[in-house]
């Protein structure tokens, strides 16, 4: 997300939106039944987000697109980058115009723009029933001084609504949400099929705002056909792009119609990619620091990896009930954590659906777990052992006297080698164990038996992890203190998120793992394999 998005470190609050958002709370179960494939959800979520974290009472009907916040803030703040240009901070105030072209019946790049920088906007939809709720959104959150809703034919994109603004005669921006697809037969396969997984939102808008003759592609053209005859009166005229291919094929376009200036972005927010094209015939326009220009031969844009996600449903948990799933799985988690030495801090608002991990590992402890449980549990054994052998509690073996002396059998080690501090070995001719003491007496000996329990209780009990995690406060770091994880090593090898969500449509949890320290994608798809093994146990 851009770095100025409200919501790049902190997700929704749906447990407090609820209790700010009536019709949200009702939908939602109070903000703790979360389900995105849900349409009405998705727009009483919109709804109450416009409302509690920007002010706006904003109403969707249920036929027409719901915007999603977090990727129209991305733009928006992409916009705000190239509008501020070399400024030091983003331009306020009413001296900025824009064009939003296509606003929708939310209206919400006007009302973001106009809300959060004071911007005046114009304002154009070609459908009938969008332009009556815009420019009743317009007016319920008294916009009418800084927002213009003009209704336009389908053929108009910028030359039209323009010559109408004759009072204006030079923009700073226009952007766009174009219409993505080509044909109905385009959406219905970008929807889901054999090739790809089904949607994780639900998919709302009508054909006029899904389906455009050419797509996407095309209905860009129109704009750029435009600009070359306006050229200098839009300082940056720019849209979001739903295809990656389609900024390869804009970048031809404007490469032939010799563009001077030209700037691309990628938005990401959650598992959604979009991507934005920006182009200018002003003399003092640059592309925006940090965006690679399509004008740069083999400039590539890094992209960012989406977290790595699992569901589990618990096996002890009843059918749909998700409360129980999420408690259950949190306990679990927690006690995996403590016991794999992994510092951890916890955000999660009381009764919420949604709990946050921060966490930092000192070292790969998750690898080859199961050697070392064989280990302790063979080096358990041989204590055990030695313990009855000096307790005299152990029987006397009798032994095969034909056995040559290097058959000897040593009574208590592993693979011929005697067990720590005490080793026996039957002499051949004699029905009686000799016992010899090696470096250490039997006192001695009790004194290893305190250290072995001590190791195993510095390994960490879950259970006993699980009662420490729970008797702290949310926030409160748990595992290993700062000083002992640098004691080990003093640069952890792992720093990543867990985001834990109840699953809208089984009774189980979602896990999502992701970095947040430098890179390391083979160790965090080692931890989620530990953690999914180990959680549905």
């Amino acid at each position: 997300m851009h770095p100025r998005n409200r919501y790049t470190n902190r997700r929704p609050d749906f447990v407090h939106l609820a209790s700010r958002h009536a019709e949200f709370s009702s939908i939602s179960g109070g903000g703790k039944l979360v389900d995105f494939r849900n349409a009405d959800f998705n727009r009483q979520l919109t709804r109450a987000l416009l409302a509690v974290d920007f002010g706006l009472d904003v109403e969707l009907p249920a036929e027409r697109l719901v915007p999603a916040i977090t990727q129209r803030l991305n733009y928006l703040h992409w916009v705000e980058d190239l509008v501020a240009g070399d400024e030091s901070s983003v331009p306020h105030g009413g001296h900025i115009h824009g064009v939003d072209i296509g606003t929708g019946a939310s209206a919400i790049f006007s009302l973001l723009a106009a809300t959060t920088n004071g911007w005046s906007m114009v304002a154009t939809e070609v459908d009938e029933v969008s332009v009556t709720f815009a420019k009743a959104n317009v007016v319920r959150n008294d916009l009418q001084g800084k927002i213009t809703v003009l209704k336009v034919n389908s053929d108009e994109y910028l030359l039209t609504p323009l010559a109408r603004c004759s009072h204006r005669t030079a923009f700073d921006f226009c952007m766009c949400n174009p219409p993505f697809f080509s044909s109905e037969e385009e959406v219905l396969s970008s929807v889901g099929g054999p090739a790809r997984p089904p949607p994780s939102a639900a998919c709302t808008g009508t054909s006029g705002e899904m389906v455009t003759d050419g797509g996407e592609v095309a209905f860009v053209q129109h704009i750029l056909n435009d600009s070359l005859l306006l050229r200098e009166r839009v300082k940056w005229y720019t849209s979001m792009l739903g295809k990656k291919t389609s900024v390869a094929a804009l970048q031809r376009a404007m490469r032939q119609n010799k563009v001077p200036y030209v700037t691309t972005t990628e938005f990401v927010q959650g598992k959604t990619h979009r991507w934005g094209i920006a182009w200018s015939f002003s003399a003092g326009s640059v592309p925006v620091q940090k965006q690679p220009s399509l004008t740069d031969v083999g400039s590539r844009t890094q992209k960012r990896k989406r977290p790595l996600e699992v569901t589990i449903v618990p096996a002890d948990c009843a059918q749909g009930d998700q409360a129980s799933s999420m408690s259950t799985l949190l306990v679990k988690l927690d006690a995996i954590l403590s016991d794999l030495k992994i510092s951890y801090s916890v955000s999660r608002e009381m009764g919420s659906p949604v709990a946050h991990y921060h966490c930092t590992a000192w070292s790969a402890r998750w690898k080859h777990s199961r050697q070392r449980r064989r280990q302790a549990q063979r080096h358990a054994q041989l204590t055990d052992h030695v313990t009855a052998q000096a307790d005299g509690q152990l029987p006397a073996v009798p032994i095969d006297t034909s056995q040559p002396a290097s058959d000897q059998v040593h009574v208590g080690s592993d693979s011929g080698r005697c067990s720590p501090g005490f080793c026996s070995t039957l002499t051949p001719g004699s029905n009686e164990a000799t016992s010899t003491p090696s470096t250490i007496t039997k006192a001695n000996h009790t004194t290893g038996m305190g250290n072995r329990e001590k190791s195993e209780h510095d390994r960490g009990s879950p259970m006993v992890a699980c009662a420490e995690a729970e008797a702290k406060p949310n926030n409160d770091t748990h595992g290993l203190s700062g000083t002992e994880a640098h004691q080990s090593a003093p640069e952890p090898v792992l720093v990543f998120t867990i985001c834990v969500t109840v699953s809208s449509d089984t009774r189980g949890v979602t896990m999502e793992l992701d970095c947040t320290g430098q890179e390391n994608r083979e160790l965090l798809h080692q931890v989620l394999t530990y953690l999914k093994n180990h959680l549905r146990l």
